[in-house]
């Protein structure tokens, strides 16, 4: 009898820890898309753009903020996820620029600058 109830106690701890595991997924995943959400709402409004730009850049922003979780999970160096977070933007903003005008993009390039700068100030802080 005791053992059952042992082996019980055992089994519902293990099922707890799978939920919880999901439940950060699920987390992760939902954080993922607020982030893409919210930098598409912020593009939206900051750069006027259309229907057509909103949904394009929906998916491209949505890629962005998965490689970048993806990212997070891998063991690099600093330098390493630097890189590639840079590589991973250096991509991002060429396809922009296929999705904005040429005036949109200016302004894209300009406020993208000041954040980059605002991020490294930030950190030497």
């Amino acid at each position: 009898m005791k053992i059952k109830l042992f082996l019980t106690a055992i089994a519902l701890t293990a099922a707890s820890f799978t939920f919880a595991q999901s439940d950060m997924t699920v987390d992760k995943s939902e954080k993922i898309k607020q982030d893409a959400m919210e930098l598409t709402e912020d593009m939206t409004t900051f750069l006027d753009l259309s229907e057509t730009q909103v949904e394009r850049m929906k998916g491209l922003n949505m890629n962005l903020m998965k490689q970048k979780a993806a990212l997070q999970s891998m063991e690099l160096t600093k330098a390493e996820k630097a890189k590639k977070i840079k590589e991973f933007e250096e991509r991002h903003k060429a396809t922009v620029k296929q999705v904005l005008s040429e005036e949109q993009y200016a302004k894209f390039k300009k406020k993208y600058s000041e954040i980059k700068k605002d991020k490294m100030e930030k950190q030497k802080q």
